[in-house]
């Protein structure tokens, strides 16, 4: 392998509009910075190129205003080090002196030293990463820190992830034309939880969300939900990944969920924002609507995952 000094071209996920090489002000929330991450992980593998380690440290003004039990400030989820990426002065050095391109430049031939390649954004979503997942999820997996790994999980449950926080409430109207960031009702979840029980049994509920109790008032009234805390928004995501079937927000962090793993889902009309269906091993996506029953094909996806 070529010693740093004879590297040319560098990999640099930048995770937001104001990342500033050691934080960043402002930033995506952790879906959203997943997705730049993996873009430059796959362009890293495939070329060659050593990744420049991100800036993941990210200082939320909102997420203080709005008093948010978790600050989104990513600083302690992954090691860098351990990851291999480039750190220290090296890494002071490509960043600041080196030449940045875009990442969709195609001929980077005869590139001059410290040439660094510069992923940002959600371009695509969840599309380029699909051909590449197991390479992202244990990749993922690798670079988090042991005390936001969840302990793997031994029973079968139904996930919900509900955004509250800095996503506003919409109409219905809204949500069905796919508006983005916006709240799925609440009642929706609850209606669509028990309509699995009523199709496999009484399975444990275990809810994600940032909302508080009177919040979520709808579905931590039905017997054997709770809701689940972990050590971080990234152990959450990994917890929510174990689910047998996943009740989904128009979330990134919902998505990532499913990217993961794999397990069947339920989404509101128009709010799963990306095409899981080329994905090997999916066990499929589904919208269903306020009042809608589940078809009979959901139902048998569902009862073939918790039947393993």
């Amino acid at each position: 392998m070529k010693s740093e000094s004879e590297n040319r071209i560098y990999v640099y996920p930048e995770l937001g509009l104001f990342d500033f090489r050691y934080f960043r002000v402002a930033g995506p929330g952790l879906g959203n910075i997943l997705l730049t991450w993996a873009r430059a992980l796959i362009k890293s593998r495939t070329e060659g190129w050593p990744l420049v380690a991100p800036a993941w440290l990210n200082i939320k003004p909102g997420a203080l205003f709005r008093r948010e039990n978790d600050p989104r400030s990513y600083h302690d989820l992954f090691d860098n080090s351990a990851a291999g990426y480039i750190t220290g002065l090296t890494r002071a050095k490509i960043l600041f002196t080196g030449n940045f391109v875009d990442e969709r430049l195609s001929d980077l031939h005869g590139a001059r030293r410290f040439t660094v390649v510069s992923f940002k954004g959600i371009d695509g979503l969840f599309s380029p990463l699909i051909p590449h997942r197991k390479m992202i999820v244990d990749e993922l997996f690798r670079i988090t820190r042991a005390n936001h790994l969840p302990a793997k999980s031994t029973e079968h449950f139904i996930g919900l992830h509900i955004r509250c926080g800095d996503f506003a409430i919409a109409s219905s109207v809204d949500l069905t034309n796919g508006a983005a960031n916006k709240r799925v009702p609440v009642e929706w979840f609850a209606e669509k939880a028990l309509a699995v029980r009523n199709a496999i049994g009484a399975v444990p509920i275990k809810i994600f969300s940032d909302g508080n109790a009177d919040e979520l008032r709808s579905v931590l009234k039905i017997d054997g939900a709770e809701l689940v805390k972990g050590t971080s928004a990234l152990q959450e995501m990994l917890m929510l990944a174990q689910s047998s079937v996943l009740i989904g927000s128009g979330s990134t962090f919902s998505l990532w969920a499913a990217f993961i793993g794999a397990m069947p889902s339920i989404w509101y009309p128009k709010q799963c924002h990306a095409d899981f269906s080329q994905m090997q091993g999916f066990s499929g996506a589904w919208e269903s609507g306020p009042d809608a029953t589940l078809s009979a094909e959901v139902v048998s996806s569902i009862k073939q995952k918790v039947s393993k």
